[in-house]
Parts: C-alpha cells; sequence; structure tokens
C-alpha cells in the first residue's frame, strides 16, 4: 500500500529534521531559499516560527536570475515579506539575459546553487522549499532521459552543499497540502507565468502527464516518492561498495596537477563490469567533477583492456581521464603555455600566469631549496619548448630535462605545465620538482622555494544527481 503524504506542513516535522542534522553537526546558522513562490514562502513562514522560539539564526536567500520582466518586483515582495517578520533578507542578480541568446535551465540552476553555497558558513544549513510533487517530476525526467539508479533516485533529503547542508524537509509534503498552508495563513506569493509553459518539459510533466496518472492512480505521487526513497537506498550501497573497490584501487602515482588519487588500472580490470563502471563513476564524482556519458565510461574502459599501452586520454567537457603506466590519473585538460617569451621575475612577489591558471609564490624552505645570494643575473620563467638542460646536484655535466622525466615517470601531459626558472639563461630549478646543484642551499640552510598555486576558475557547485 502506498504511504501517505503529511496532510499540511508543521513545525514539529522540520524540527525532527533539523534534530537530526543536530546530531552530526553544531546548526545554528538557517538559510532559505526563498523565491517568491508559494513553496518557499510557505517554508519560510514556518522557519520563521520555529527560529522565534529557539537560538537558531534566519536568514532568506534570494536569486534574481534577471530572465522575466517582472524579476525584480519577485525580489521586492521577497524583501517586504521579510521585512514585515523582521527576517534578514539577502539577494543577488544574475543577469542571464545578457549571457545566452536561450536561458539553458541547468546552467542557471548551476549559478544559483552557487551562490547560495557562498553564503554558507561552516555547518550552516540552507533549507529548500522542494516537495512530493518535485521528486515526482524530477524522478520521471530523469527516467526518460535514461537515468541509472543515481538519477531515478531523485533528490536528496540532506546532502553537504559548499561549507555547510542542504536540507528538504517538505520532500513528503505534496503540493495541495502546500497551497493549504498558505490558504490558512493567508500569505502572499507569486505566480510565476512561465510554470504555465509546457514546451518546458518539468511543465510538461507538472500539467499534462502527473495529472494523466493521477486519474488512474490517485495516490501516485506518493508511489513515485516511495520508489525514489528505496532506490536512494541502492545508491547508497552502491556507493559504499564503490568506497570499498577505490580504496582496494588506489595508488599514488607520480604527479603535480592531477585530481585526487590515482587507480590502479590493473586492479580495476580485475573487477566484474559492473563494479568497474560503478567504481570509475564513483572516482570521478567524489573529486567533484562532473559525471561523463556512458560512451566516455566505455572508453574508459575500453582503455583497461589494452594492457600494452602506455599513454592515452579519454574526454569530456573540461576534464580528461589518462592512462599512463597502467594507472589512471584524472585532470583538467592541460593548459598549453604560450609564452614565446620569459616572464621576467623578482623572486620576491607572487607572478601571476593566467594562460597557465597559475601563479608562483616564493617561500621559505630548507629542502630542494634555491640559495638566493648565488643568483647572479636576470631571472625568468619559461616554459618547455624542447633540448632543455639541468645540472643536477653532485653532476659535472648536465642532464636532459626529457630523459629526466621519462626516467621519474613524469605524466607527459604535465611536463609542458611545470615552470622553468632561468638564472641568465642557466636553469635554476624546475617547478616544483628539481633544483640544480650550483643554485642549490646548502644542507640545514634555509633558501626559497617557488610554489605553484592553482588561479581561482569559475567553477559553479556541482549538482550530484539533484536536478530540481
Amino acid at each position: 500500500m502506498a504511504s501517505v503524504a503529511a496532510p499540511v506542513p508543521d513545525t514539529d516535522s522540520i524540527l525532527e529534521e533539523l534534530r537530526r542534522i543536530r546530531e552530526d553537526a553544531d546548526i545554528t546558522t538557517v538559510s532559505v531559499a526563498c523565491s517568491g513562490g508559494v513553496d518557499s514562502m510557505v517554508l519560510l513562514h514556518l522557519m520563521d516560527r520555529i527560529c522565534r522560539g529557539s537560538n537558531h539564526s534566519l536568514t532568506a536567500l534570494h536569486v534574481n536570475h534577471g530572465i522575466d520582466p517582472n524579476s525584480n518586483l519577485w525580489e521586492e515582495h521577497c524583501r517586504i515579506f521579510c521585512q514585515t517578520l523582521g527576517i534578514d533578507f539577502r539577494s543577488t542578480r544574475l543577469d542571464l539575459s545578457k549571457c545566452y541568446t536561450k536561458v539553458n535551465e541547468n546552467k542557471t540552476r548551476q549559478l544559483r546553487y552557487g551562490w547560495l553555497a557562498q553564503q554558507l558558513s561552516e555547518n550552516a544549513v540552507l533549507l529548500t522549499a522542494h516537495h512530493q510533487d518535485d521528486q515526482a517530476e524530477t524522478l520521471l525526467l530523469n527516467l526518460m532521459r535514461g537515468s541509472g539508479v543515481r538519477g531515478l533516485a531523485g533528490m536528496r533529503t540532506f546532502r553537504r552543499l559548499g561549507n555547510g547542508y542542504l536540507l528538504r524537509p517538505l520532500l513528503k509534503y505534496s503540493r495541495n497540502s502546500i497551497l493549504h498552508y498558505a490558504k490558512c495563513h493567508q500569505l502572499s506569493y507569486i505566480e510565476d507565468s512561465s510554470n504555465l509553459d509546457v514546451e518546458i518539459r518539468r511543465n510538461f510533466l507538472r500539467h499534462i502527464t502527473l495529472p494523466s496518472l493521477t486519474k488512474h492512480w490517485p495516490s501516485g505521487n506518493q508511489i513515485i516518492s516511495r520508489a525514489a526513497n528505496i532506490l536512494s537506498d541502492a545508491r547508497d550501497l552502491l556507493d559504499q561498495l564503490a568506497q570499498i573497490d577505490l580504496e582496494t584501487c588506489q595508488v599514488q602515482g607520480v604527479n603535480f596537477f592531477c585530481t585526487g588519487k590515482q587507480i590502479s588500472a590493473a586492479s580495476i580490470a580485475a573487477l566484474p563490469k559492473a563494479r568497474q563502471i560503478n567504481l570509475i563513476r564513483f572516482w570521478i564524482r567524489t573529486n567533484s567533477i562532473p559525471e561523463p556519458n556512458q560512451k566516455v565510461i566505455k572508453q574508459i574502459l575500453g582503455g583497461l583492456k589494452n594492457g600494452s599501452q602506455t599513454f592515452g586520454f579519454v574526454q569530456w567537457s573540461k576534464y580528461r581521464v589518462y592512462l599512463y603506466q597502467q594507472i589512471l590519473y584524472l585532470s583538467m585538460i592541460p593548459k598549453v603555455a604560450e609564452h614565446s617569451e620569459s616572464i621576467q621575475w623578482n623572486l620576491k612577489d607572487s607572478v601571476e600566469i593566467p594562460t597557465m591558471g597559475m601563479q608562483l609564490t616564493v617561500r621559505e624552505s630548507a629542502e630542494n631549496a634555491i640559495c638566493r645570494e648565488k643568483l647572479n643575473g636576470e631571472i625568468s620563467i619559461r616554459f618547455r619548448r624542447g633540448g632543455e638542460r639541468i645540472i643536477l646536484p653532485n653532476r659535472n655535466h648536465s642532464s636532459s630535462l626529457k630523459k629526466l622525466f621519462q626516467q621519474h615517470l613524469i605524466p607527459p601531459w604535465e611536463r609542458n605545465q611545470l615552470p622553468l626558472i632561468y638564472c641568465n639563461e642557466e636553469m635554476v630549478a624546475v617547478v616544483p620538482w628539481l633544483t640544480a646543484g650550483k643554485f642549490r642551499s646548502e644542507r640545514g640552510q634555509t633558501g626559497i622555494r617557488a610554489v605553484i598555486e592553482k588561479l581561482d576558475e569559475d567553477r559553479t557547485v556541482r549538482l550530484s544527481d539533484d536536478t530540481a
């Protein structure tokens, strides 16, 4: 028999959800994502009632996308509502109308969650007003996309978001029950006219598909929600199995720029195919990188079968999985050095190299360090062009940088990314790896060491398997 949705949202059930969170974290700061629609206004009203009787501070967060001509009115509606109740209100404007000729729903969602995540301090919690009908729509959308267990499990009630947490306390309530609450408390809210456009897939499900289903199955949304809960348990079990396999297969490859741990190709190949796929997806996902599609996963698994292959990669979006020396590496697509001329450096201030997505910073060090007093000439930064040589400590002759890379198994795609420091025309160091013997500080003597720091990129919060 289908589970029955709670008739009307209530403060007790939300308090119970917050108590569960406090078992894992000391939550004192609560925020509500407030669009101005009936769902978020009901949730904000509920949380105001709860926080008035507790030590929680409450903030409403509003994202003005600048798409609809009335978007400024929606923001003002939320602001006035919060002023009336004495709720702290914060908003931002993401004017997507200037960025896209056609609104990209997924990009809009990413930007919205990106800003919301930035507002969360450590262990703060953000509440969103997704409800049972949203969950049903999400499951059906993902079903028609051909999603697996992760997508069909729908939205999680609770997960990490940025430095804090995301909680959806209304997932067990229907839209009708939320409307009933709004009517009882005489709450005013915004009706977004775009929600009536059935050319948008989610709206088609909301206004055409689900009403047809509920004519034959009156508890259809509750049944779909129950199925999502069952699939959520299956998703968690698959993640637990993938974590076990990752701990068995992970190795430490030589690298300077790759993401997370590396994994042994031979160890993965020894697993059944279904566990190989599950592990690869989990490995990519746990490094905060969007999962590739099924075609890319097949290409990665195909590369594992080629035991004689020493170097290759599979690419999607901005990312690559490399196979080198029977180890799998995960990395962003490497930058290509565009500097035909050298970059002058005083070895004091940090120097940005935007085309390579990095900056170099000097720190004091007693290990593999450069002795500043031994530098007598013009200091410059260069990148590989071919034929570079360096004289290592305790050597009288120079060594080819190419051969040193090969001997030490430095991944080929990283070799051209490593900055080379020169004094006049003599190589001083390969950052952050080697220092020439002539310029090296004596044992126990403090010198300087150049450190690579990645420049911030415009990376939005990954949405995991949530699509609402």
